[in-house]
C-alpha cells in the first residue's frame, strides 16, 4: 500500500509533502512557505513573529464563537541523522518514507515523523471544513531540535488560545502533562601539541553500530554513547602502546545519544598489529556489556596519511581525564514519580582543532536546583584541565496538573472513543510547553501524539494505526471543548 493511501489521507498527503521538503534545524524557509500556502489556499488569516514562528487562525463553526480558544502547536524542523554509508543530503534531498509491516520508516534516515505527523495533522485540521469546533488557531514554531529557539523567542500576545494542545509526543495511548527543563553546555578545553616522534604510523579508528536515540526519552535505556567508548578506548591503550591523539570527533546533534565517534592516533610502527589486536578485544568486550541494547557495535581501525602534530603528552591526559570522567546519562531518578527520570546529561558532540578541544553536553532535569548542581559539576570536572563551561540556552520545565479541565476532558474523550483508559503520564525530554505555558501561564496545556520509535535516529519510525487514533483523539477533544465552562 503507498503512504498516499493510508487513513486520514489528508494527514498522511501532508506528511508526504513535509517529507519531499528539506526541514532540517536552520533550513526551514521551504516548509514554512508550503504552511503559508496550504493556509492561503484555505483563505485562511496567517501571522509570523520575528523567530519564524507562523500563527494560522481559523474561525469557528457558527454558534461556538464564545467557546474557549484552542491552540494546536506543533515544530516544523527535524533532527537530520542518517546511517553510516547512506547516501542523503538533508539540505537538498527529500525524505524518502516506507511502508515495514505496520510501520512507517525512511530508508536509511531519519523519518521526521518528529514532528511533522504533528505538523501534517493541524494542517489536515486547518483544511478541513467538515469538523465542528470553536476558535482554533495553529502554531507552527521554529528550531525546536536545536534549543526551542522559536517557543523562547515567541512574541508576546501572539497567542489567543485558552488551551493549548502541543502534538508532539510519541505514545498514541497516553497524553503528557509534564516534563523536564534543559540547557546546553559548551566547553572549550586549550590543546597544546607537538611533533609526531619519529617511526609513528597513523591510523583512524572508527567507532560505530551504536543505536543512539533520544537524549531525553530514551536516556534510561542504558544504550552507550559512542563518545564515552571512545574514551575509553583510548585511555586503555595510551601507555601500553605509547599512543598519541592527534584528532577525535563525534557526535552530530545535541538532543541525540552519539551513535559513531572517530579518532586519528599516532604509534609506534612496531605496535600497530597489537593495537588492532587490542581494538578486537575491546570491541568484544563491550558487544557483551551492550548485547542487549546495541547489538551491532563495531570498531575498525585503517592505516591513514596523519598530521605532523598530535597532543603533547600532559594535555593528552587531561583530555582524556575529562572525555572520561565527564558524567553521562541518567543522574538521578524521581523521587516522586516512580520510573521516571528526574536529571540526565548527554555527552553530545567532541571535536578537535588545532589549538582547541570542544564538548557539547545537554542538560535536563525537571529539577531547577538539580540542573544547577549539575552544571557546577561539569564546571569542576573541566576546570581541572582548563576548560571553560559555557552554559546557555536554557529553558523551565513544565509543571504537571492532573486536574486540570482539558486533562479530564481528553481522559473523558479517549475512553468514550476507544473503551480503555488514557495513560496520563511526565516525561524526561524538553517540551516547548514549558516555555510557552512560562510566557501564557493562564494557559492549560497538554501534549499528546502518536506512536513514534527511536526519533533522532534512523531507525525513526511512526504506527500507521497509532496516527489514526491520535488523528480521532484529535478531532474528537477539540468538539467537546465547548462542554468546558469559561
Amino acid at each position: 500500500m503507498k503512504l498516499s493511501k493510508l487513513e486520514p489521507q489528508a494527514l498522511w498527503n501532508h506528511f508526504l509533502n513535509i517529507c519531499s521538503i528539506p526541514h532540517p534545524s536552520g533550513h526551514l524557509e521551504a516548509i514554512s512557505d508550503y504552511v503559508k500556502e496550504c493556509a492561503e489556499k484555505g483563505g485562511l488569516r496567517t501571522r509570523v513573529d520575528g523567530s519564524g514562528n507562523i500563527l494560522v487562525s481559523k474561525p469557528p463553526t457558527a454558534g461556538l464563537e464564545n467557546v474557549p480558544v484552542i491552540t494546536l502547536q506543533s515544530h516544523l524542523d527535524m533532527v537530520p541523522q542518517k546511517n553510516q554509508g547512506t547516501d542523503h543530503d538533508f539540505l537538498t534531498q527529500p525524505i524518502r518514507p516506507l511502508i515495514e509491516g505496520e510501520w512507517v520508516k525512511a530508508q536509511g534516515t531519519t523519518l521526521g515523523a518528529d514532528n511533522g505527523i504533528g505538523v501534517a495533522a493541524a494542517l489536515a485540521f486547518l483544511e478541513d471544513k467538515a469538523l465542528t469546533h470553536g476558535p482554533v488557531e495553529a502554531l507552527f514554531t521554529t528550531d525546536e531540535e536545536t534549543g526551542m529557539y522559536g517557543a523562547i523567542g515567541l512574541q508576546d500576545n501572539f497567542l489567543m488560545g485558552d488551551i493549548l494542545l502541543n502534538l508532539d509526543t510519541e505514545q498514541q495511548a497516553e497524553i503528557c502533562i509534564g516534563c523536564a527543563g534543559g540547557e546546553e553546555a559548551g566547553v572549550v578545553m586549550p590543546l597544546i601539541r607537538e611533533p609526531v616522534k619519529p617511526d609513528y604510523s597513523h591510523v583512524k579508528v572508527s567507532l560505530r553500530g551504536l543505536k543512539g536515540g533520544h537524549s531525553g526519552l530514551d536516556i534510561d535505556l542504558g544504550r552507550a554513547n559512542a563518545l564515552k567508548l571512545m574514551g575509553l578506548l583510548l585511555s586503555g591503550a595510551a601507555d601500553t602502546f605509547q599512543l598519541s591523539v592527534t584528532d577525535m570527533s563525534g557526535g552530530t546533534v545535541p538532543n541525540a545519544i552519539p551513535r559513531e565517534a572517530f579518532c586519528l592516533v599516532a604509534l609506534p610502527k612496531s605496535v600497530v598489529k597489537s593495537f588492532v589486536q587490542y581494538c578486537s578485544d575491546f570491541q568484544k568486550a563491550i558487544s557483551q556489556k551492550y548485547a542487549e541494547t546495541d547489538p551491532g557495535i563495531a570498531i575498525t581501525v585503517n592505516d591513514v596519511q596523519g598530521n605532523a602534530m598530535v597532543m603533547e603528552s600532559t594535555t593528552q591526559q587531561s583530555f582524556l581525564r575529562s572525555l572520561n570522567d565527564c558524567p553521562n546519562g541518567v543522574i538521578a531518578k524521581s523521587k516522586n514519580l516512580n520510573g521516571v527520570v528526574e536529571t540526565s546529561l548527554n555527552l553530545s558532540l567532541v571535536t578537535t582543532e588545532e589549538k582547541s578541544a570542544q564538548f557539547h553536553l545537554l542538560l535536563r532535569s525537571s529539577s531547577e536546583s538539580a540542573r544547577k548542581e549539575l552544571g557546577v559539576r561539569l564546571e569542576k570536572v573541566f576546570a581541572r584541565s582548563g576548560g571553560q563551561v559555557n552554559l546557555s540556552g536554557g529553558y523551565p520545565g513544565w509543571q504537571p496538573d492532573p486536574q486540570s479541565r482539558i486533562v479530564k476532558l481528553m481522559k473523558q474523550s479517549y475512553q468514550s472513543l476507544f473503551n480503555r483508559e488514557l495513560k496520563v503520564e511526565v516525561v524526561h525530554a524538553g517540551l516547548e510547553c514549558g516555555i510557552i505555558g512560562a510566557k501564557y501561564p493562564a494557559m492549560e496545556l497538554v501534549s499528546f501524539g502518536p506512536t513514534i520509535r527511536f526519533p533522532h535516529s534512523p531507525d525513526e519510525a511512526v504506527h500507521i494505526e497509532s496516527v489514526g487514533k491520535f488523528w480521532r483523539l484529535l478531532v474528537h477533544t477539540v468538539s467537546m471543548v465547548g462542554g468546558i465552562e469559561g
